[in-house]
This record gives C-alpha cells, sequence and structure tokens, in this order.
C-alpha cells in the first residue's frame, strides 16, 4: 500500500469512525433520558416498558458503540501491519485511541446503566 493511500485510508477511518461514534452515543444519552424521564414522544410510559427501553434500546446502542470502537481499533492494526515506520506509528495511534473509548464506554456505559437501574427501581418504591 502506498504511503498516500495508506494515509488517506487512516484519516478516512478516523473521521468515519467519530463521526460513527458521537452519533451513535446521541442516540444512547436520548435512550437514557427517555427511561429516566419515562416519557416517550410527550407519552408517559409504563415501569415495565421503561425496563424493557433500558434493557433493548439503551443496551442496544451501548453494545453498538462497543462493537464499533472494537472494529474501529481492529482496521487500525490492520492498516498498521501494512504500512511503512511512519504511518504505523500513526495507525497504532488511532487503535490505541479507538481502545481508549472501547475501555471508557465499558466502563461509563456499565456505570450509567446502573444508575439509570437504580432510578428506575427508586421510581417504582414510590
Amino acid at each position: 500500500m502506498s504511503n498516500l493511500n495508506a494515509l488517506a485510508l487512516i484519516i478516512a477511518t478516523f473521521v468515519f469512525g467519530t463521526f460513527l461514534i458521537a452519533y451513535l452515543t446521541k442516540l444512547q444519552n436520548k435512550a437514557a433520558s427517555e427511561v429516566i424521564v419515562g416519557t416517550l414522544l410527550g407519552v408517559p410510559l409504563s415501569a415495565e416498558i421503561r425496563w424493557t427501553w433500558l434493557f433493548q434500546v439503551f443496551l442496544g446502542w451501548a453494545v453498538a458503540i462497543l462493537v464499533t470502537d472494537f472494529f474501529l481499533m481492529f482496521a487500525f492494526f490492520k492498516i498498521a501491519a501494512n504500512v511503512e515506520d511512519g504511518l504505523q506509528t500513526l495507525a497504532y495511534l488511532g487503535a490505541a485511541t479507538a481502545g481508549l473509548g472501547f475501555i471508557t464506554q465499558l466502563l461509563f456505559g456499565t456505570a450509567a446503566f446502573l444508575n439509570i437501574a437504580s432510578t428506575l427501581r427508586q421510581a417504582q418504591r414510590g
């Protein structure tokens, strides 16, 4: 792979990944807000629906972010394996960034899930 092609691929992967993660995070945060507030498009949700929304929608977006970060990390490692030293460092930096995003989402996504579940339990108790 030529250096120019590799650089273009690294930049494209990073930009695409950044926008995709930002969009998925927006959807995850929207789902979290709907579960906490208890309304969807102005319609009140029952406790059962809120729990279902938490497990199906919120966790679905959380897993989508994790999978995206993992595949971005994998893509950067594959790019690094096929380029010269100068660009290899840049590709490894992209992989490290995606890996850090994976770890961050794993930790903060879990914390957010537990916090939302706690909020729902408190709301059910009244």
